[in-house]
């Protein structure tokens, strides 16, 4: 098993332990799997800056275990 991690977008009205994840133009999610991921924390910060002015948000680093199974991946919850 592998983790992958990126930097992601969460409504800060939302408790850190069942964030609210940004899902890209208005869509929020709870669904980790949803969430818009990006490879560098200055990306996400750039992305919230542009597309979420204005609305209070926090950039969080997160993880996603990976399983290899077979000839494709399939992710689980971290």
């Amino acid at each position: 098993m592998q983790t992958e991690y990126g930097w992601v977008i969460e409504l800060t009205a939302s408790d850190p332990s069942a964030p609210r994840f940004w899902a890209g133009s208005s869509l929020w999610s709870d669904d980790h799997q949803m969430a818009l991921r990006f490879a560098r924390e200055k990306d996400a910060v750039r992305a919230a800056m542009l597309m979420l002015d204005g609305m209070n948000v926090r950039i969080c680093e997160h993880g996603w275990d990976v399983y290899e199974t077979g000839d494709h991946l399939r992710r689980e919850t971290a």
